[in-house]
């Protein structure tokens, strides 16, 4: 067996692995000190394929060497690289929904998860049955029938990113700068190769470059993100509505928001605080559309929804989860403030509707709902 592969090959191709994941680290190190998961899911990726890169060599090296030691080393090592293709796939899955949603669905986090459970239980079963794979006395290894389950399950994951990136885009979010594809033919044509090809060690380095091409891609799409709350920006949504002229049945619902009494808050508590406010905002407004659309800052403390509903019975029920998603922190959250916004909405064709109209019409409906907010609360409402 250990004469059925290039061992150089194989230092080669895990070395440009290394590399290309010690040049991703030093890129990217302000992601060590960010707390949005998606930043979780890319350095967990970088440090899992960086083993993947180190390990696989150590165990080709050693297959087929006397010694309980190597003995060690191969079987364990295998058993590491096995879960860790598990856990990439299953990383890449949550990093495409909460960049493209800002959640993952319960359900679906729990099948994620499920496939990762079924693929360690499988790998105890192994420690005392050679099920997946065996090192024999010679210290060689070889698969084992549900070496193939594995990659069932690996690839299973892998496809879900479709699924995800589909459900995403037919929700109008905009994804052009998180392409499946970047992901998808690097680790499906090197979990391919190295699966019924043995001896050739490519499933690390592929990895490595799904991740180099997603982040490449991702740089370009800073430029639409509001650097405060991590929704989208104006420059966004101008562009959106600029590529919707000329579509057909390009129907969608525009929500101007606008925060409630925000200058009191900024006056009172200072501007951190009303930083603050504006990111608790931005979240209570991304779990109440994130099923249906997405979020964008405006400007200010106005931020502005698009989302694919249009019947009336439906706009309805977007408008009243947000509220309740405001009605919920008040009762719930221990701050000094409390949060409401005012809501202005317009349910249009954007394909042969005018994107300046469009805001307009939305903006001046926000202003006679705050006006009769006000109207209603007094003016003693705008200090609280």
């Amino acid at each position: 067996m250990s004469s059925s592969y290039d061992l150089t090959s194989v230092y080669v191709t895990n070395i440009l692995g290394i590399t290309l994941i010690g040049v991703l680290l030093v890129c990217n190190l302000w992601r060590l000190r960010d707390k949005k998961k998606e930043s979780h899911y890319v350095i967990s990726m970088m440090f899992l394929i960086l083993s993947s890169c180190i390990m696989d060599p150590l165990v080709y090296t050693l297959d087929g060497h006397p010694g309980k030691l190597a003995w060690a080393i191969v079987f364990f090592g295998n058993s590491w690289l096995y879960i860790v293709n598990i856990f990439v796939s299953s990383y890449w899955v949550k990093f495409t929904a909460y960049y493209a949603n800002g959640f993952l669905p319960r359900p679906h986090m729990k099948f994620i998860n499920l496939m990762v459970v079924i693929g360690f239980v499988i790998l105890v079963v192994n420690c005392f049955v050679p099920v997946a794979f065996e090192v024999d006395a010679n210290n060689v290894y070889s698969r084992r029938p549900l070496f193939f389950a594995f990659l069932a399950i690996n690839y299973l994951i892998m496809f879900d990113v479709i699924f995800v990136y589909i459900i995403a885009r037919r929700r109008g979010v905009y994804l052009k700068f998180l392409p499946a594809w970047i992901f998808m033919i690097p680790a499906f044509v090197g979990a391919f190769v190295q699966s019924f090809f043995y001896g050739v060690s490519v499933i690390a380095a592929c990895s490595a470059i799904s991740l180099v091409g997603a982040l490449a891609s991702l740089q370009n799409d800073y430029i639409f993100l509001d650097g405060l709350t991590g929704l989208r920006n104006r420059i966004f949504l101008d562009r959106i509505l600029k590529e919707s002229v000329g579509r057909k049945n390009a129907f969608v619902t525009g929500v101007m928001l606008d925060l409630n009494g925000f200058k009191a808050i900024n006056d009172k508590y200072g501007h951190a605080v009303g930083d603050q406010a504006l990111v608790l905002a931005a979240e209570i407004l991304r779990k109440a559309v994130s099923k249906v659309g997405f979020v964008i800052r405006y400007a200010g403390d106005e931020f502005v929804v698009l989302a694919k509903v249009h019947e009336d019975e439906e706009v309805q029920k977007l408008l009243q989860k947000i509220r309740e998603g405001f009605m919920d922190f008040n009762r719930t959250r221990q701050v000094p403030y409390r949060l409401s916004v005012s809501i202005g909405y317009s349910v249009q064709d954007l394909s042969s509707f005018d994107s300046d109209e469009f805001i307009k019409v939305i903006d001046e409906r926000m202003y006679e709902d705050k006006k009769s907010f006000y109207t209603q609360y007094g003016e003693d409402r705008r200090s609280r």
